[in-house]
């Protein structure tokens, strides 16, 4: 049997779900519901979920094994049109910057293996082609309810000193590198090149957690060549 619900946007779900759902535009769901017989569960096939807002578009396809359950979850998504100078204010309190700063846009698979949520090919990418930013992301989170590991890696690269005074208080030179992060259980290891005008860095970190909390952490700092007018600093004259 197929079933189908349309929304006027996606907040109406708050009334459901009984968390604040955003307000991001229409919402359209469909599928086929398989029925159960027997020992055989209650799932959904052939799902389509669509956001169609104004300048976000967000698509979903896959299928649910066990509905009852929520077992055997295989969920495909896409996105763009996510406004990154919406956004880093609800990130970063006080943020101000004026100029446009593009979107966001990716996609990723939401699936469980053994009740271990996770998700597969990961990709993310913020900003846009020669604009104050852009940002890529790509990898895999796994074990999101229990114990989350990453594998993920990415390039960043901050044109406008403007953008990096709004995000560290420091008008750097362009800022450019790419950076390698994996967990795994209690450990987290972080490995990042990293090009600020002429100064060149490399940074390669590890951090152990024990209940929870920071047990351990190491970092080496390679700086093989240092401008402090590239960091938005300014050299004191010896008088």
């Amino acid at each position: 049997a197929t079933f189908a619900a349309q929304f006027s946007d996606t907040g109406a779900l708050s009334q459901y779900t009984g968390v604040e759902v955003p307000v991001l535009g229409p919402l359209a769901i469909r599928g086929e519901v398989l029925k159960s017989g027997g020992s055989a569960p209650l799932g959904v096939s052939d799902i389509e979920v669509r956001v169609s807002g104004e300048e976000i578009d967000v698509r979903a396809r896959g299928s649910i094994a066990d509905l009852t359950e929520m077992q055997g979850v295989s969920l495909a998504t896409r996105f763009r049109g996510l406004d990154i100078r919406a956004l880093l204010p609800v990130l970063l309190e006080g943020f101000q910057y004026d100029a446009g700063l593009g979107d966001l846009s990716g996609g990723f698979v939401l699936n469980d293996n053994q009740r271990r949520w996770n998700l597969d090919d990961l990709e993310l990418r913020a900003g846009y082609d020669s604009g104050p930013v852009e940002v890529s992301v790509k990898g895999a989170l796994s074990d999101l309810a229990g114990t989350p590991s990453a594998d993920l890696g990415g390039t960043f690269h901050v044109r406008d000193p403007g953008l990096s005074q709004a995000l560290t208080g420091l008008a750097m030179s362009p800022v450019q590198g790419a950076v390698n992060i994996v967990s795994s259980g209690q450990r987290l290891k972080l490995v990042t090149n990293a090009r600020i005008g002429e100064s060149l860095f490399r940074a390669d970190g590890a951090m152990t957690f024990i209940d929870n909390r920071i047990g351990g952490l190491s970092l080496a700092l390679e700086v093989p060549r240092l401008q402090l007018e590239d960091l938005g600093l300014q050299a004191v004259d010896e008088v």
